[in-house]
Order: structure tokens, then sequence, then C-alpha cells
């Protein structure tokens, strides 16, 4: 569901890149948005894409890039050959209360040269509201 979303939609300028926190969609549920969660692994099944649970609660489809892109992210950011650069959707879930947090987002991740990690925010509202809307839609309220 959120894959589609964003895989519709014409490449956004980036914000300028940055490893602090990413901006992220919230949305608090009164019982886990299980249907979301389920649905990412199902949906994130291409060949270039593999689906991630690098924390407790959190779950991240990685997709990598078209030829074009891959080239451009790593000679735009310092990437590497290495470790190609990939597009990734992350859900997190929290417990809170008697309730739960879920917070979206989706960045570029790009190795860099030097050893390090870029993440790189794409603003896109039109993305932003698709997202909202799926959150309220599966009985989130939004934060």
């Amino acid at each position: 569901m959120v894959l589609a979303l964003a895989g519709c939609s014409r490449v956004p300028a980036p914000a300028p890149p940055s490893n602090q926190p990413l901006p992220e969609q919230r949305a608090y549920f009164v019982a886990p948005p299980d249907a979301l969660l389920d649905a990412l692994p199902q949906i994130c099944t291409a060949p270039t894409q593999r689906i991630l649970r690098p924390a407790a609660g959190v779950i991240e489809c990685r997709m990598l890039l078209p030829p074009d892109a891959t080239a451009g992210a790593i000679l735009r950011y310092d990437g590497t050959i290495a470790q190609l650069p990939e597009s990734v959707i992350r859900l997190r879930l929290e417990s809170q209360g008697e309730g739960y947090v879920l917070a979206a987002t989706n960045y570029l991740e790009v190795p860099r040269a030097g050893g390090d990690v870029l993440r790189v925010f794409f603003p896109d509202p039109r993305i932003a509201r698709r997202v909202a809307r799926v959150m309220v839609q599966l009985g989130g309220t939004l934060l």
C-alpha cells in the first residue's frame, strides 16, 4: 500500500542532505495497525526490493534505484559502488499509553566512499497526503 503510493510519483527535489532525524508522519492507533504492517512485506517482493527489520517495532522496504538514478546518487552524494544507494520506506510502531503510534518516513540511503551512510529526505506533499489518508483509513488519528 505505501510502496504503491511512493512508487507512483515523480522524484521530487531533495531537502539538504542530513544525518539528523528524518521527518516522520505520525498517527495514534487504539490497536496496532496490523493491516499496514502486514501489507509492507506482501508488496515489497520485487527482485530489487527487500524487507529488513532493523529493530523491534521497525520494518523497512528497501529498493534499489534504476541505473541512472543510482549513478546520479553516487555522484551527487559521494557514494560508492561497493554498496548501492537504496530508497527506503520505514514504518516504526511504538506502544504509547493504551495505544500505539505509527511513524512513517521515506528517504534515500547512500553508503558513502568515506564509510558513513547519508540519508536524504525527499519532501513530497502528495505522498505525505496519501500516507496520511491511509493512516486515517486504518483508524489512526494524525499527530
